[in-house]
């Protein structure tokens, strides 16, 4: 199977000539005795191997380099064998039968990347332009150079929390992307240590430059809807289902099948599940892990309409009854989606998105005076049939030429065919029709929708906690992959947005007892 139609949306900002330009796609993770036996190392190893295998077209060789030892409980979500090492190899498999995969026979080979999980292994140097390292436990992740990793802490009370291990996975699989990929020109740039904390909101250069936060063993979330099984919310679920001892209630709401050509970033999928409804694949997995979930085939506005039935859970299906919703977690991927579910004004709303190298976690509490799920997120007024007819007429030659130069010959005749008559239900219209859908897709990566997943498990723990940390107290916090920061930002509602008359007339009648 071509990787192009797996998921190629990570590819869509190179040229054909900046592709060329990418390295060979050989990967080399190593980890030493004290990483491998820990439950935050081998959960960055899968995550890893995970994120890696479904840069479709980036990298085409991963090479491990561990020691011999079991595969701890609750590691792999799927893929699981006896020896962590097979287990890397069958998860890799799974998602990409394009991709080589061995184990490290000593050999004087190059590598583009050597990727240490923990401190650098000692021994025969290895030949390589880029050696990085990275670590995660609790809360906290670390990406750096080969020798810049923390010490292992092997009775880490922690262990149980994966939230920092998942989000070391995805640093160290952004980093792989920008050194294979050269994006915007930044190949051969120095990476600075960094660190984050998922408690604090917080980063810095070195390991305690950032706090790490509480945990208990066995923390139950609140009940919550899931709207959107997508790649965003498929990570949330794997970010949950990899901490131990979590346990909670999540409805599902998705209409949609897996989409085959999305699979760069959808972390739950692999080539032996197939196109299957996105929500049973979320709450299946949610199960299997000690969650109790209702899958809902149907999108936001027809649940809302119709029979709540199919919720299992008393206190949602009383509240639901009375159109109340207390929590809603929003991972949709259009703001006529968004829309819908801020119309409904639930009590509390999360939602996780992505931009470009950017993930993004949003806050949208109707007693405060911040901006609602609407605001931020407007709506595209799409052009009609006659007026793309009108733009199109309007290109140049050589405009046009670049516009169709993907296209075949007869494609092409068909679209200058309609240019020139403008009769409607013609091949040259659907043609650009396609063109308008296909130039709509956006560049997504897997390594930032996790991200975002991550940012909201991390939310739902610290609500579960009580805890006011930044994730609860602020409006936004950015996630930046390019430069790896993180940060909070509040906006203030958009004065032409209609929130602040629905709060007092809607959310005030639904929720009487909130706020001021």
């Amino acid at each position: 199977m071509n990787f192009d139609s797996r998921g190629d949306r990570h590819l869509l900002p190179f040229t054909v000539e900046h592709r060329a330009g990418f390295l060979a796609g050989r990967i080399l993770v190593r980890a030493g005795g004290a990483a491998v036996l820990t439950r935050s190392g081998q959960t960055i190893l899968w995550m890893l191997t995970n994120l890696l295998s479904r840069q479709y077209g980036v990298v085409h060789e991963l090479i491990f380099d561990i020691p011999a030892t079991v595969t701890l409980d609750g590691i792999a979500l799927f893929g699981s064998e006896q020896k962590l090492a097979q287990t890397l190899s069958t998860t890799a498999r799974l998602i990409n039968d394009l991709i080589a995969v061995s184990e490290f026979d000593g050999s004087d080979r190059e590598y583009d990347v050597l990727m240490s999980i923990g401190a650098a292994q000692t021994g025969k140097p290895i030949r390589t332009q880029f050696s990085l390292c990275a670590w995660g436990h609790g809360w906290k992740a670390f990406i750096g150079g080969e020798n810049s990793a923390p010490l292992i802490d092997q009775n880490d009370p922690f262990a149980d929390n994966s939230l920092g291990p998942i989000l070391a996975a995805c640093l160290a699989a952004g980093e792989v992307f920008r050194i294979l990929t050269d994006w915007r020109g930044e190949r051969n740039g120095t990476l600075e240590p960094k660190a984050i904390s998922l408690w604090s909101g917080t980063f810095g250069r070195r390991w305690d430059d950032v706090p790490d936060g509480r945990w208990t063993n066995g923390v139950k979330l609140p009940a919550f809807y899931l709207c959107g099984a997508g790649a965003v919310g498929q990570s949330l679920v794997a970010a949950l289902c990899l901490c131990k001892r979590l346990s909670g209630h999540a409805v599902v709401i998705d209409s949609d099948v897996l989409d085959g050509s999305n699979h760069n970033r959808y972390p739950l999928a692999h080539l032996k599940v197939g196109q299957v409804r996105k929500v049973d694949l979320a709450t299946s997995t949610m199960r299997t892990c000690g969650f109790t979930a209702d899958a809902l085939h149907c999108t936001w506005e027809q649940f809302v309409v119709g029979s709540k039935d199919q919720i299992t859970d008393p206190l949602l299906v009383a509240d639901a009854k009375h159109y109340r919703f207390p929590l809603v977690v929003s991972c949709v991927d259009t703001n006529e989606a968004r829309h819908a579910i801020q119309n409904c004004w639930p009590r509390l709303i999360l939602g996780g998105s992505t931009l470009d190298l950017r993930a993004l976690l949003t806050r949208s509490d109707p007693v405060s005076d911040r901006e609602c799920l609407k605001c931020g997120n407007r709506l595209r007024v799409r052009p009609t049939v006659e007026e793309e007819f009108v733009r199109w007429r309007s290109l140049s030659p050589s405009d046009l030429d670049s516009q169709l130069c993907e296209l075949s010959e007869d494609q092409r005749a068909a679209v200058v065919d309609y240019l020139a008559r403008g009769k409607c239900g013609m091949a040259g219209q659907q043609i650009i029709d396609e063109l308008g859908r296909r130039s709509q897709r956006e560049f997504a990566v897997g390594f930032v929708s996790l991200g975002a997943g991550v940012m909201l498990a991390a939310a739902l723990v610290q609500l579960a906690l009580d805890d006011q940390a930044v994730f609860l107290d602020g409006d936004a916090v950015s996630l930046n992959f390019l430069n790896i920061k993180i940060w909070s930002t509040d906006y203030p509602r958009q004065p032409d947005c209609d929130c602040l008359e629905a709060r007092e007339t809607i959310f005030r009648k639904l929720w009487p007892a909130s706020g001021p």
